[in-house]
């Protein structure tokens, strides 16, 4: 089994982690960055934890189509009250939401590859 998930890893290559749902890192970054500044209604570079949880429910019916696993991901990996929208945090969002979409195709990988044999 480790053999099929590394040939799918290392089939994809970098991709998996430039990537998610076939957006580039600067895609999904403008999306995030967009969202948080609609709601940010006070213009000071950050919102709250309940609306980010708005910001996240917009971006499900957004071209990202987040799921509720990837919002709740994304909730815990911010341990503030206030959640920003600088480069390392939008950075920091990406590298969640990559690193679920990369295993979300590697397991995906693995499903078809055991269905086929």
């Amino acid at each position: 089994m480790c053999v099929v998930v590394c040939c799918a890893a290392e089939a994809e290559g970098a991709a998996y982690a430039k990537n998610v749902r076939g957006l580039d890192a600067a895609q999904v970054k403008d999306m995030l960055r967009m969202a948080m500044r609609r709601e940010d209604r006070a213009g000071v570079g950050s919102v709250d934890r309940k609306t980010f949880s708005i910001v996240l429910q917009c971006l499900a019916a957004s071209e990202l189509k987040l799921s509720s696993f990837e919002a709740a991901a994304l909730m815990a990996a911010t341990d503030s009250q206030q959640v920003g929208y600088d480069v390392y945090e939008l950075q920091s969002m990406f590298d969640v939401l990559a690193h679920l979409d990369r295993n979300q195709k590697i397991l995906s990988h693995l499903q078809s590859t055991l269905a086929s044999h």
